[in-house]
């Protein structure tokens, strides 16, 4: 294999992980999203740019006001529910994303 094959097999891939990556997050950071009625939740898409980049926008206007919130949420609604969500996701799940980059990164 050249380099140059190698090189666009490698890109291929770190663009996948980076999609994966970004499922995983979305799917792993959801027990933490505060609910009371499921909007934020329901607003909630990951933006690809590029081959090495992903964001997770929640696009409810009120998404920042939760996100930095520094009151506790109700936890008869969703007892995990927290504000700074993709902090307390990574808290929990930092190994199991890097499993799963891994994983996209090796598959063939």
């Amino acid at each position: 294999m050249t380099i140059e094959k190698l090189s666009k097999k490698m890109n291929e891939r770190a663009k996948a992980a980076v999609v994966k990556l970004a499922d995983e997050v979305l799917a792993t950071t959801e027990e933490f999203v505060p609910y009371r009625t499921g909007r934020l939740m329901r607003t909630v898409h990951t933006e690809t740019k590029g081959s090495s980049h992903a964001s997770i926008v929640y696009s409810a206007p009120y998404a920042s006001e939760c996100y930095y919130a520094n009151h506790p949420f109700n936890p008869r609604k969703h007892p995990k529910a927290t504000a700074r969500w993709f902090e307390a996701a990574k808290s929990a799940y930092l190994d199991r994303w890097k499993w799963t980059v891994a994983v996209a990164l090796m598959k063939d």
